[in-house]
């Protein structure tokens, strides 16, 4: 394997990522040139994230350009350079090198937000087919309609706020922002219906809508009973 960083590199990298709630998997970082996802505590589903790349001076030499990041809570450090520009170095050469990991940044990110979405198309469809066989089961049986519409006045009443929804407010850069992304949550929430967002609320929300998806067929399943109950011989 070629390492494209010290030690000291690795380490600096590392407390930089734990000082902004990053943990990376077994505190460990992986010293080669990739992207590496991963799952730890406050960055589930794979939404924290390392990236790697070696970076070029006009004097040839190398040094290490690192992103990282958590997708969930909205943390997205851009090139942490550990090696500032030399003095003398053309700032525009320096400013190039880093353009082709940024671009790679967004792809890996964009590639995130797409299986967020399609999971997302996936929960859609499971909810619209298991409302079509409710509104059949209507049909066929005119007392299913008073109980399924109980379960659907409980689901739009109330709904789970997570600990991590709440934790992301901290990493949010103003009070209008938080202001907004709350707004997003409880108005899906209660209303099942999303408002006109900001490309960064829209991404954010992106990974908490399905989640809220879930818990609202969960709870619409629930509503439907269990097994029946048998009947006693008399």
């Amino acid at each position: 394997m070629t390492q494209i960083a010290t030690k000291n590199d690795i380490d600096t990298l590392i407390n930089k990522m734990l000082r902004r709630g990053v943990k990376p998997p077994g505190f460990h970082i992986e010293n080669k040139e990739g992207f590496v996802r991963f799952s730890t505590e406050g960055c589930l589903n794979d939404s924290g994230y390392y990236y790697l790349t070696e970076g070029v001076r006009e004097n040839n030499s190398n040094y290490l350009m690192a992103s990282f990041g958590c997708y969930n809570r909205g943390i997205n450090e851009r090139v942490c350079t550990l090696h500032e520009r030399l003095e003398g170095e053309d700032e525009l050469f320096y400013i190039s090198t880093h353009q082709e990991h940024l671009s790679m940044v967004e792809k890996y990110k964009a590639l995130y937000l797409d299986e967020i979405n399609n999971a997302n198309h996936i929960v859609k469809a499971d909810i619209k087919t298991d409302l079509g066989n409710q509104i059949l089961e209507t049909k066929q049986d005119n007392t299913c309609s008073t109980e399924i519409e109980k379960v659907d006045e409980q689901v739009v009443n109330s709904f789970i706020f997570y600990d991590g929804f709440y934790n992301a407010l901290e990493f949010m850069p103003d009070d209008k922002t938080k202001l907004e992304y709350l707004d997003a949550i409880f108005y899906y929430g209660l209303f099942r219906e999303t408002k006109e967002q900001t490309p960064y609320i829209e991404a954010m929300f992106a990974l908490i809508k399905p989640q809220m998806d879930i818990n609202f067929k969960r709870r619409k399943d629930g509503g439907k009973g269990g097994r029946p109950k048998k009947v006693k011989d008399t």
